[in-house]
């Protein structure tokens, strides 16, 4: 028996009764953005106007004023726009996965640039001639 003024044994704590490490804290990593539609999603004709935006044209070469009708045709990633029907001046190019859209056309005074976006079933887009007639178009999808 052990003298009555011993102090007490220590009482240990089994092994597995430890208090467990700290958790690391989870860190939510976000979705990754959603996948462009793919290009033939586009694929339709478009139609609206063509309006002088700048008007930098000579007496030689003037600008047309408009607004004129006009349309754009979209298939398979590909556009094809008919600048000036009376001439035969066409524009065509690419539209890429996230509906940007640019091409280049050939005219006698040296080109037409054209570029734009597709989106939500509008087309919106300008068309810059070597002359220095500039052009807004605002189409809408047909259908």
């Amino acid at each position: 028996m052990a003298p009555a003024d011993a102090a007490p044994a220590p009482k240990l704590a089994p092994p597995h009764s430890r208090p467990a490490p700290e958790a690391e804290p989870v860190v939510a990593t976000p979705p990754p953005p959603p996948a462009p539609p793919p290009r033939d999603a586009y694929d339709g004709s478009y139609a609206g106007t063509m309006t002088l935006s700048r008007n930098g044209g000579t007496k030689n070469r003037p600008c047309v004023e408009g607004p004129l009708n006009r349309e754009v045709t979209v298939k398979g990633g590909q556009f094809l726009f008919v600048f000036a029907p009376d001439k035969g001046i066409t524009i065509g190019g690419d539209i890429k996965p996230d509906g940007t859209a640019s091409g280049f056309g050939a005219t006698p005074q040296g080109g037409v640039r054209f570029n734009g976006q597709i989106a939500n079933g509008q087309f919106t887009a300008t068309a810059d001639s070597a002359n220095g007639c500039g052009y807004t178009l605002q189409l809408r999808k047909q259908g």
